[in-house]
């Protein structure tokens, strides 16, 4: 490789900012996670961990894109100190979410050095959270595809949905708000000739609003929906689900369907796909992973027809990527998610878990980031090439050593390492061309993807080959390919050089090879797949019949099995007796069912044809035997209905069972306002299940008969509902501090449980440890409290009992995760010295607290002056004498009540201090004091 000098002399400037650093010694380890002087300014991985993505910028990332320098204790808290959260690109447009405002870069000119030409801060959003404490309230950006016009922001807090006019990029306008909603994410689309912008919120759901219609508008709006729609521009609210982080979507090729994935993070399980070509009027597809915490979702189209989703689900104290093949949204046949094609083990990362797709030419690329400013270790963040989506490839450079010290390519970064930066964590990236831009909170950085070797793979459609239907390929190989050959057996055309060839018809049936070699400048590689090509005249593999054997009267119904062949396809049905006469017959149905009444007993046979243009093909069932009919009448254990689940029957569900020797139909009488029906069911005929709705005793009894004899009746029972109520049990643990999809606690401290439970149990069961046992046991009453002796991660159960045989379980919603059980403590942070008359500011942090201090109490000495809030994490004091001074700092309302730390610091005179000195009247006891 060919490296420029100028990016040599830059490499060497890093080497050596690295080599003072480590010299020295104060930068080795960063165990409290604080900000640290020798932790700015960022600059770029060097060379040695270069490989098929490498940094754009210079050694040194340039100041308007870095921020390490910022210090939260000192430092204002507002879009001057942007810390980059989101961006989306469009047109060579970079629209950046900073955490309390937006910026907007040109990068059409020269991508690897953006001009930034717009940047707004609070005063520009038409609502902002009303809390001053809300730290990072811009959360997410998106513009829709294409139109680089208008972009959505996502607010945290109380501040919704903010919609800016980016025609004129340096006087960007605001144009309209839906406010009162903690927003955290925001996906734009473009559905038919209108783009839309679906908000994620923890208060409202997802929420869909008229992008169009918000550019268009000549003056600002805001509104608070649903109680208000005064704008035009709210759409509706999707689905039910009221707390949503995390949302995505795809469009079709022909930009008339379109579908979004929403999920609730660790606020709710599963996720759910829903249809919104009509975003007015949205279709839930189906909902999917209801015992799993999903994160991060991302949705793209690969082709015209191949669909996926990706998503970022929590597993214990880890996560997992995962892929599925979604191609069944084009089909219109979804009914659910499937086996993941693909997944992988992540770390958890903190409180939030992205999944960000975008495309580089014909590669596509999904990259997990997350919410952990205190990143640590080689790898936190993960760029994988999805062109072949059943087996990605992070193309993220292999671990290299750099002045003696092993580093990861994304590690360089992290502000725990030797190497690091303050306050760097991956949140989420978007590729414009071969470029990479990475929103990293302190950094807002750019990586070039080179040319590596491609992988070849590629799929094929129809899934179902026939012999002489024509057949499209479509190259799925990551790695960029600029070349493409393919070989087909048997078929024509035998060979191709298309990316995506179509048309290519195999000339006979069986199993026939095909080979995909792709090639670029860095190298090939070759896929080969064998295909079954069917002959495509019908034919069918069996035929099934159940029940058998089966008696006189009874319903008998035969299946055909394994029908192939290009439709249509035609069924014809023969049943024939054991002479080979046709007793019965039937038309074009599948599965086909005999009634049987007018048979007599003996053996039988059915056979069904399958026709197509092609040919047809027969099957004929196994032999069915019928046998005849014994009288009509109850059997033991007597002539009245049993009940098998009871009593005490818990929900009002009862299951009864009959038995009744000769019958065919039954006709049950449950005692309530639900009509008797005859049934020819087999199952739940003799065996039914029902649902009482009110408590009381209710008096059952049920007939029997069959074609040939008339009904007999049952006795009667009697059966006592006392309750109807389901037995729902729910607790969760209170009063702890949660981020992640996880929960905190300490070893030692009694953790406190709301109990939810619902149905009046007579008994609560308690599996403390998560491992089935249910080793604490009969409470009458819920248990408030539980204590863990030892640190761990701890999924509780609760099992709650009513009567003999009502039980019901359910597991903790998050995991607990228990500390050691290490002391609370609090550090003071400060200047050691200083002037008189200086604004020195200390710092305060907690550690072993659940929950945070809410305030705290400064003691600073007398005679000092206080500036500001005296009462939060820092404080500003002001000294008018020398001499050493004490600050010290106690927690207030928390687990760390109490908790106290102190530090000293100098106080010198000063350059322009003038002091009494009492030489003139012999008055020593003002000696030092300033003069006023």
């Amino acid at each position: 490789m060919q490296v420029p000098a100028a990016r040599v002399l830059s490499v060497g400037i890093v080497l050596a900012s690295l080599a003072a650093r480590l010299e020295a010694g104060t930068c080795d380890e960063d165990l409290t996670c604080q900000f640290l002087d020798c932790r700015s300014p960022a600059f770029s991985v060097p060379i040695q961990v270069w490989g098929e993505i490498e940094p754009a910028d210079a050694a040194q990332i340039p100041p308007e894109r870095e921020n390490s320098d910022w210090n939260e204790f000192t430092d204002a808290h507002d879009h001057t100190e942007p810390h980059w959260q989101a961006l989306d690109v469009e047109n060579g447009w970079i629209f950046a979410a900073i955490n309390y405002g937006l910026q907007i870069w040109d990068a059409r000119a020269n991508p690897t050095s953006p001009v930034r030409v717009e940047l707004l801060g609070r005063s520009a959003f038409p609502v902002w959270p009303t809390d001053p404490h809300h730290s990072d309230p811009v959360k997410d950006i998106d513009a829709p595809p294409g139109n680089d016009n208008i972009v959505a922001v996502a607010l945290s807090g109380d501040a919704g949905l903010a919609v800016f006019n980016t025609t004129d990029k340096p006087n960007t306008v605001y144009r309209y708000a839906d406010r009162n909603k903690d927003a955290q994410q925001v996906y734009a689309a473009r559905i038919g000739s209108t783009d839309y912008s679906f908000t994620a919120t923890r208060t409202s759901g997802l929420l869909a609003h008229n992008l169009t219609n918000a550019a268009n508008r000549t003056t600002a709006c805001a509104e608070q929906t649903p109680g208000q729609n005064i704008c035009g521009v709210y759409t509706g609210r999707v689905g039910s689900r009221t707390s949503v982080s995390y949302v995505d979507g795809v469009g079709s090729s022909t930009g008339t369907s379109h579908w979004i994935a929403a999920s609730s993070g660790g606020n709710a399980f599963g996720l759910e796909i829903w249809n919104v070509s009509n975003p007015g009027s949205p279709s839930l597809v189906f909902s999917a992973l209801g015992t799993e915490f999903v994160h991060g979702v991302a949705l793209w189209r690969r082709g015209t027809s191949n669909y996926y989703l990706g998503t970022r689900v929590l597993s214990g104290s880890a996560t997992q990527a995962r892929i599925y093949d979604l191609s069944c949204l084009g089909a219109g046949n979804c009914t659910g998610l499937g086996s993941p094609i693909w997944t992988a083990n992540l770390p958890t990362g903190g409180s939030g878990l992205f999944v960000t797709d975008s495309s580089s030419g014909s590669r596509d690329f999904l990259y997990f980031g997350n919410v952990n400013r205190c990143s640590q270790g080689l790898q936190d963040e993960w760029l994988y090439d999805v062109s072949n989506p059943a087996a990605p490839r992070d193309v993220t450079p292999p671990p290299a050593l750099v002045n003696g010290t092993q580093t990861g390519y994304w590690g360089w970064y992290y502000r725990r390492n030797p190497t690091g930066f303050n306050r760097v964590n991956p949140r989420m990236g978007k590729f414009y061309g071969q470029y990479f831009y990475r929103a990293a909170y302190s950094i807002f950085d750019i990586h070039r993807l080179t040319t590596a070797a491609p992988v070849a793979a590629f799929s094929y459609s129809p899934n179902t080959v026939y012999r002489g239907q024509p057949v499209s390929f479509t190259d799925l190989s990551s790695g960029a390919p600029t070349s493409w050959s393919w070989t087909f057996q048997s078929a024509t055309p035998g060979s191709s050089t298309l990316e995506n060839p179509t048309g290519v018809a195999f000339n006979s049936a069986g199993s026939r090879q095909v080979t995909l070699q792709v090639s670029n400048t860095s190298g090939s590689d070759t896929e080969v797949q064998n295909i079954n090509v069917l002959d495509p005249a019908a034919q069918v593999g069996s035929v099934t019949v159940a029940p058998n054997p089966a008696l006189v009267c009874q319903p008998v119904t035969f299946t055909a099995q394994g029908v192939t062949g290009l439709g249509p396809i035609t069924h014809s049905w023969q049943v024939r007796d054991s002479q080979n006469q046709v007793v019965a017959s039937g038309g074009n149905v599948n599965p086909f069912t005999w009634s049987t009444t007018a048979a007599t007993d003996g053996t039988y046979a059915a056979t069904v044809t399958v026709t197509n243009a092609s040919g047809n093909d027969s099957a004929t069932s196994p032999v069915l035997t019928l046998s005849p009919l014994p009288a009509l009448a109850f059997t033991s254990p007597g002539n009245a209905p049993e009940t098998l689940n009871g009593p005490p029957f818990g929900s009002g569900q009862v299951n009864f069972r009959i038995q009744s020797q000769g019958a065919t139909e039954w006709r049950w009488s449950f005692g309530d306002q639900s009509t008797p029906t005859w049934t020819s069911d087999p199952v739940a005929g003799p065996q039914p299940s029902h649902t009482y709705s009110a408590e009381g005793t209710y008096t059952v009894s049920v007939e029997i008969r069959n074609c040939q004899q008339a009904a007999i009746a049952s006795q009667q029972i009697q059966v006592s509902i006392p309750n109807t109520t389901p037995l729902v049990p729910q607790f969760n643990a209170t009063g702890l501090f949660c981020s992640g999809g996880s929960c905190f606690a300490d070893a030692g401290v009694p953790i406190a449980f709301n109990d939810g439970t619902t149905g009046g149990p007579d008994f609560w069961d308690y599996d403390w440890d998560g491992n089935g046992g249910f080793e604490d046991a009969n409470h009458t009453s819920p248990v408030t409290s539980h204590t863990y002796a030892s640190a761990g991660v701890f999924l509780p159960r609760l099992q709650v009992r009513r009567g003999a045989a009502t039980t019901a379980s359910f597991t903790h919603v998050l995991p607990l995760i228990v500390g050691g059980g290490a002391a609370p403590s609090v550090t003071v942070t400060g200047p050691t010295a200083g002037n008189v008359g200086d604004e020195l500011t200390f710092g305060t942090t907690a550690a072993n607290c659940v929950p945070y201090p809410t305030s705290w109490v400064w003691n600073v000495g007398e005679n000092a002056t206080v500036l500001g809030e005296a009462t939060g994490t820092s404080i500003t004091v002001v000294y008018p004498s020398v001499g050493d001074r004490t600050v010290q700092a106690t927690a207030a309302g928390s687990g760390c009540d109490g908790t106290t730390d102190s530090t000293t610091v100098t106080i010198a005179p000063g350059a322009s201090a003038i002091f009494l000195d009492g030489f003139d009247t012999g008055d020593l006891s003002a000696w030092g004091t300033v003069v006023p």
